[in-house]
């Protein structure tokens, strides 16, 4: 065949898999920028929910944030991970529970 379409290129199957530690990872990132606080401060405990997730987060409070209400500021990082789940792992969530703490004290230091 002169001057027709080239053939398709083979695409080889596979699949790609997320592990947990890696989806836990990416949630605890989505609830620290979204809560405005460290990555490190967060906990989030991921479960499965009839082939969904159910997410339980944990975090300190910001009180640098401090204008916005406690449920607005909980429906922001619901949000944030419900989208950003989505979008970032394609994992659908079915429930996200926010816990907020008490913010964490910074140490203080006194110079001797």
């Amino acid at each position: 065949m002169s001057g027709g379409t080239p053939a398709p290129e083979r695409v080889e199957q596979g699949r790609t898999t997320i592990a947990a530690r890696a989806l836990r990872r990416v949630s605890e990132t989505l609830v620290a920028s979204a809560g405005h606080v460290p990555a490190g401060s967060v906990s989030v405990h991921l479960e499965d929910d009839r082939g969904a997730l159910r997410a339980d987060v944990v975090l300190p409070l910001d009180r640098e944030h401090g204008a916005r209400t406690l449920a607005e500021r909980g429906e922001d990082v619901r949000e944030a991970v419900i989208g950003g789940m989505d979008r970032l792992a394609g994992r659908r969530l079915s429930r996200v529970d926010v816990r907020f703490t008490a913010p964490k004290e910074k140490e203080r230091r006194t110079v001797r």
